[in-house]
């Protein structure tokens, strides 16, 4: 092989190699903004329920018995793919009843 064949095969492979890091970092930082996005909207969830639940903020008691709860209703397979708020709301209803 001609060092000009050489040459244009190393290129060749550098653009290639070049051009599928691009792919994967893009890939990647999508990953990482939808992982944002989720984090962001659990966030606005939880403040919204406890807006609206202000008895958890206020009794150290009464958080722990929701965070227990949370916790159990999370392991749940079913409710996998449930909001913050609904996990939240789920939470608080089983410990009502």
């Amino acid at each position: 092989m001609s060092l000009v064949g050489y040459n244009s095969n190393i290129i060749i492979t550098i653009a290639l190699i070049s051009l599928l890091s691009a792919c994967t970092i893009e890939n990647s930082l999508k990953e990482n903004q939808n992982k944002r996005s989720g984090e962001s909207q659990a966030i606005v969830d939880a403040r919204q329920f406890f807006s609206e639940h202000p008895e958890y903020i206020s009794s150290a008691e009464l958080e722990q018995k929701l965070y227990r709860e949370f916790a159990q209703v999370t392991t749940v397979p079913a409710y996998k793919e449930m909001s913050m708020y609904q996990l939240l709301v789920i939470s608080q209803d089983r410990l009502t009843h």
